[in-house]
């Protein structure tokens, strides 16, 4: 995580630059990647993956760190053959006092979450999951869908036996249950293997001619808008305590569900109203005559 610092009297966070290409943008340009790229960029994002997720953090325990937001539009390429994840904003790691939690929210995105992230396990073999359907994507370039992953599987059965090879080992890596999937260091030495066995390009050799086209293709998305946020400081240190999701859905109920009762007591007290107004105009019954 970035510390804030001040540029001239303004809150700013001074980030690395990663000049290059999403794999989301690589993949509408150019159309599915060749089979040992794909394993070479799924082989350097398992290997980080391992990485932070066996860090040793402050306590000295490992940060047991996750993403939970793997995507192609998270993975950054270079021209140099680089591989960068991006957006850890929605990552979570063992922190003392500093854990937020998160059970009340899901983090991810459609098509990338593991089943068992839905109902708030939230673990590294959820980050497998989502980088199995990011090979898919890489290798067919077809939307994240795992009964689409299956088919993309058989069809190749006969037909192209490489990239069978490469869509089994993401179909592992999308197993339903989180047990049956291979761990993030598995995932790396099983891609190193199948790239030895397969013939291609390296990544080194294909980005230059596949990323350089695609960064001049247009100015980032985000340039020239504006990013704020607002956080209540009611201490000197910052705490999240709980997803506001909920908090602020009941507010917003409480306040409709206010403005009703409001109206209703307001319509009774008219007709009332209108009723003793009737009751003072009407006038008095006639006294029957005496006999």
């Amino acid at each position: 995580v970035d510390p804030p610092t001040r540029l001239n009297g303004r809150w700013a966070v001074i980030m690395e630059c990663v000049d290059g290409a999403s794999a989301r943008a690589l993949l509408r340009a150019h159309g599915p990647m060749p089979v040992t790229v794909a394993l070479e960029i799924v082989q350097e994002v398992a290997r980080a993956l391992d990485h932070v997720y066996h860090l040793p953090g402050p306590s000295g325990d490992a940060l047991e760190l996750v993403h939970r937001d793997l995507k192609p539009a998270n993975l950054q390429l270079t021209a140099g053959g680089e591989v960068k994840i991006l957006d850890f904003g929605t990552a979570r790691a063992r922190f003392e006092a500093r854990e937020a939690e998160t059970t009340r929210s899901i983090a991810g995105t459609y098509g990338y979450i593991a089943p068992e992230r839905l109902h708030g396990v939230d673990t590294s073999a959820g980050d497998i999951y989502s980088l199995g359907m990011v090979l898919y994507r890489l290798l067919t370039a077809r939307k994240a869908d795992p009964r689409k992953l299956q088919q993309s599987l058989d069809d190749s059965k006969s037909a192209l036996p490489e990239l069978h090879k490469a869509l089994a080992l993401a179909k592992e890596m999308c197993a339903e249950e989180p047990e049956d999937r291979p761990t993030a260091r598995e995932v790396e030495r099983q891609c190193r293997r199948l790239r030895a066995e397969i013939d291609g390009p390296d990544l080194r050799m294909w980005s230059p001619d596949a990323v350089n086209p695609v960064v001049g293709m247009s100015e980032d998305e985000l340039v020239g808008k504006t990013l704020s946020a607002t956080f209540a400081m009611q201490t000197e240190e910052v705490s999240i305590t709980c997803s506001r999701t909920s908090l602020l859905m009941l507010a917003s109920l409480t306040g409709v569900n206010l403005i009703l009762v409001v109206s209703a007591v307001a319509v009774v007290a008219i007709i009332a109203l209108a009723l003793v107004l009737w009751s003072l105009r009407a006038p008095s019954p006639v006294a029957a005559p005496e006999p």
